[in-house]
């Protein structure tokens, strides 16, 4: 995850936007892999809201 990372820094993109890339990159090769499920995703949204 850090060369992804890296290569989009001195490509020029700001940190966040890359960040947030590769996270989602490598999140979707985690769920198309099926190493966990999706519904792990909103484990956390749901804890936050009270849910």
């Amino acid at each position: 995850m850090f060369a992804p990372l890296a290569l989009g820094l001195r490509a020029g993109f700001a940190v966040a936007f890359s960040i947030a890339a590769v996270g989602a990159v490598f999140g979707a090769i985690v769920i198309a892999a099926a190493h966990f499920h999706p519904q792990f995703l909103l484990a956390g949204t749901l804890r936050i809201e009270g849910c």
